[in-house]
C-alpha cells in the first residue's frame, strides 16, 4: 500500500518537472481588467445636406469644361462656378438654324407646287367635263337618221368623256393628297430644326453655371477619384460639385474589412481631423455598410464604409471635404481575463493555455475563447485571476533541453 503511494507522488513529481520551463520562462499573473479594441478608419467631411451643382440637362449632348472653380472656393449667390465651351452649342445652334430655313422653304415650295398642279387639273377636269356636256347634247341616238356606226362612235365618245371627267376629278384629289402629306413631311422637319435650335438656344445660355447660394464649393470626384478639370467632357446631369447648407458636418470613413469585425451602428468614436490641433471630437457611428468593396480603382483592397455623427458643435474652422483620422471603439468589456495571443496554443485540436500548478510546474489547461484584438484576446473560460500563466511553451523547453522534437504549435491565430 505504502509502495503504490511512493509510486503516485513520484509520477506526479515527474510530470510537474517535465512541465517545469526552467527560470527562464517569461509568466503573466492574471487578474480582471478592462478590454478595449479600437479600430482605425480615414475618410473626409461631408456636410449633412448641401446643393447638388450639375451638367444642365438641357444641354442633351455632353459638354466640354472650359473653366471651373477650385476646391475648396467660397462664393456668393449669383458668381460663376462653372463655364463650358460653347463651340458645340454655337454650331448647333447653326445648323438648327440653317435646316428650320431649309424647312420653311421647302414647305412654301411644296405649297407652290400644288397650288400650281391644282390650277393645271382644274383646267383639265374643266375641258373634261366640257367635252363630256358637248358629247353628251350632239349624242347620235336616232337610229332613224344615224347609221349604227355612227350611234356605236357617239356612245363611246361619251364614255371616253365621262372617263376623262373622273379621271381629271381623281387625279385632282390624288395630287392634292400628295402635296398634303409633302407640306406635312416640311412641317415636321421644320419642328424639328426648332427644337434643334431651341435646344442649342437653352444650352448656349447654360453654358455659365452659377451659385444658387453662399457657401464653398465641394467638386465631386468621379469613379476614378479625379476631379472636373478643364478640357474634362461631362454628360448632361452629371454632378459636378455641391455647395454645403448650413446645418452640420457628419465624416464619411473608411475601415480596413479585416479590421470591421464587430463593427455596429452606435458604437463611439474620436475623430481627428487633418490640419485640427484642437482635442479629439467625439463621434457616434451612425451606419455600416452591409458590403465591403475597393476604395480605389485597380487596388483589390477590401474596406467597409461608415457614417460618422459628430456629438455637440463643431469648431467653424472645419469644412467639408477636409480629411479625417477617426478611431472607434469596437469592444468595451469590463472585469474580463485577457491574456497575450502567445500564451495560447493549439493541443489536440483545443486551445490550451499553460497554467502553473501548485507544485510549481505547468501543465495545459483547455480555453474557451472571446473577443481578440492584436496580440490579446480575451478567455471566457478555463482560467481564474491570479492563474499564473506560461508566455511561452514549457514543454518546448524542456523538449530541447532533453534533445525531443518540438511540443505543441502556438495558436498565435487564436479568434
Amino acid at each position: 500500500m505504502a509502495a503504490g503511494a511512493a509510486l503516485v507522488v513520484a509520477l506526479a513529481i515527474g510530470a510537474i518537472v517535465a512541465s517545469h520551463g526552467g527560470p527562464d520562462l517569461p509568466v503573466l499573473k492574471l487578474s480582471r481588467q478592462q478590454f478595449m479594441v479600437h479600430v482605425s478608419s480615414d475618410g473626409v467631411l461631408k456636410a449633412i445636406d448641401s446643393t447638388p451643382i450639375s451638367t444642365p440637362i438641357a444641354a442633351g449632348v455632353p459638354m466640354t469644361i472650359a473653366w471651373i472653380v477650385d476646391d475648396g472656393t467660397r462664393v456668393k449667390k449669383g458668381d460663376t462656378i462653372v463655364r463650358f465651351d460653347p463651340t458645340a452649342f454655337e454650331k448647333q445652334l447653326r445648323d438648327g438654324e440653317a435646316d428650320e430655313a431649309m424647312a420653311r422653304e421647302q414647305i412654301a415650295k411644296a405649297k407652290a407646287q400644288s397650288e400650281s398642279i391644282g390650277k393645271g387639273l382644274d383646267l383639265d377636269a374643266s375641258m373634261a367635263n366640257k367635252d363630256l356636256s358637248h358629247a353628251e347634247l350632239f349624242q347620235s341616238k336616232d337610229e332613224r337618221i344615224f347609221s349604227r356606226f355612227d350611234i356605236a362612235s357617239s356612245m363611246l365618245d361619251t364614255k371616253l368623256a365621262q372617263s376623262r371627267a373622273s379621271y381629271a376629278g381623281e387625279m385632282k384629289k390624288a395630287k392634292g393628297r400628295l402635296s398634303s402629306s409633302e407640306v406635312k413631311l416640311h412641317k415636321i422637319e421644320r419642328q424639328k430644326a426648332e427644337r434643334d435650335v431651341s435646344r442649342a438656344k437653352a444650352s448656349y445660355d447654360a453654358r455659365n453655371v452659377v451659385a444658387p447660394h453662399d457657401g464653398v464649393v465641394i467638386l465631386q470626384r468621379d469613379w476614378r477619384g479625379e476631379l472636373p478639370r478643364p478640357g474634362k467632357m461631362v454628360w448632361p446631369g452629371q454632378k459636378l460639385a455641391e455647395i454645403p447648407k448650413p446645418g452640420g458636418l457628419k465624416a464619411e470613413v473608411y475601415v480596413l474589412e479585416a479590421d470591421a469585425g464587430g463593427l455596429l451602428a452606435g458604437q463611439e468614436a474620436e475623430a481627428r481631423p487633418y490640419g485640427y490641433n484642437g482635442p479629439p471630437i467625439q463621434a457616434r457611428v451612425e451606419r455600416v455598410d452591409t458590403l465591403a468593396r475597393p476604395r480605389f480603382p485597380d487596388v483589390p483592397v477590401q474596406y467597409f464604409g461608415a457614417t460618422l455623427k459628430f456629438d455637440g458643435k463643431l469648431p467653424d474652422s472645419l469644412l467639408p471635404g477636409q480629411r479625417i483620422q477617426a478611431e472607434i471603439l469596437v469592444a468595451d468589456l469590463k472585469d474580463v481575463l485577457v491574456v497575450p495571443r502567445q500564451a495560447v496554443f493549439q493541443k489536440d485540436g483545443r486551445a490550451v493555455v499553460y497554467r502553473k500548478s501548485l507544485f510549481g510546474g505547468f501543465k495545459p489547461v483547455p480555453v474557451v475563447l472571446g473577443q481578440g484584438a492584436p496580440g490579446r484576446v480575451v478567455v471566457k473560460e478555463g482560467l481564474e485571476a491570479g492563474d499564473v500563466v506560461a508566455l511561452a511553451d514549457p514543454t518546448a523547453a524542456s523538449s530541447r533541453e532533453a534533445g525531443a522534437p518540438n511540443g505543441p504549435s502556438q495558436a498565435g491565430s487564436a479568434p
